[in-house]
C-alpha cells in the first residue's frame, strides 16, 4: 500500500480529534455545539497538510501501529542549501521505551534526533542523500516494530461516536470524517 498524506491523515486526524475532545470535555455535546466541532475537525485536517512529505512513510507506519507522534522535521533540502547541514527530529506523544531507534535520544525521553555529521565539503546532493538514507533507515525500523501492545489511548472514534474508555462522549457521525 502506498504512503500518502491522506492515508497518514486517517491515522492522525482521528487521534488528534479524539485527544482534543477529551481535553476539552467542558464543551457541550456536539448536538448543542456542532459548529465548534466542525471547525476543530477542519483545523486539524488543514494543519496536517504542513507535515513534511519526506516523513509521511515513517509517520504512517508508526501511527498505524499505535505509536503516536506530536512533531517531526525531516531536515529539508532547503535547510541543507541554506546552512550546509540538516537536523532530523521525531517527537512522540508518549514515552514508548524504544531501545533500537536509529536516532539519538533527546533530553525529553519522548524526542529523538539525528544531524548530519559527514564531510562539510560534501555537495548538497551528498548531504541530501545522507538525509534521505537516515529517513529510509527510520522507515525500516518502524516497519519492524510490533503493534503497540499497551494502547496509550482511552479514546477513539467508533460507529460515529467519540468514545472515552467505553463511554460515548460525542456523536460525530455527520462530521466530515476521513
Amino acid at each position: 500500500m502506498e504512503y500518502t498524506k491522506e492515508r497518514l491523515k486517517k491515522t492522525i486526524c482521528k487521534y488528534a480529534f479524539c485527544r482534543t475532545v477529551e481535553l476539552d470535555m467542558k464543551f457541550p455535546p456536539i448536538t448543542e455545539n456542532k459548529d465548534w466541532y466542525i471547525k476543530l475537525w477542519d483545523a486539524i485536517w488543514e494543519e496536517l497538510d504542513d507535515i513534511d512529505d519526506d516523513f509521511v512513510p515513517v509517520l504512517t507506519e508508526l501511527n498505524e501501529k499505535g505509536y503516536y507522534t506530536d512533531g517531526c522535521c525531516s531536515g529539508h533540502l532547503e535547510e541543507i542549501e541554506k546552512y550546509g547541514t540538516w537536523n532530523i527530529y521525531l517527537s512522540f506523544c508518549y514515552i514508548y521505551g524504544f531501545k533500537d531507534i536509529p536516532l539519538k535520544a533527546g533530553k525529553n525521553k519522548a524526542m529523538f534526533c539525528a544531524e548530519y555529521n559527514g564531510s562539510k565539503k560534501a555537495s548538497i546532493e551528498e548531504k541530501n542523500k545522507a538525509r534521505l538514507d537516515k529517513l529510509d533507515e527510520l522507515l525500516e525500523w518502524a516497519k519492524k516494530l510490533p503493534f503497540c501492545e499497551e494502547s496509550k489511548l482511552d479514546y477513539r472514534i467508533e460507529d460515529g461516536w467519540v468514545m472515552f474508555q467505553n463511554r460515548k462522549i460525542y456523536d460525530v457521525s455527520d462530521l466530515k470524517q476521513v
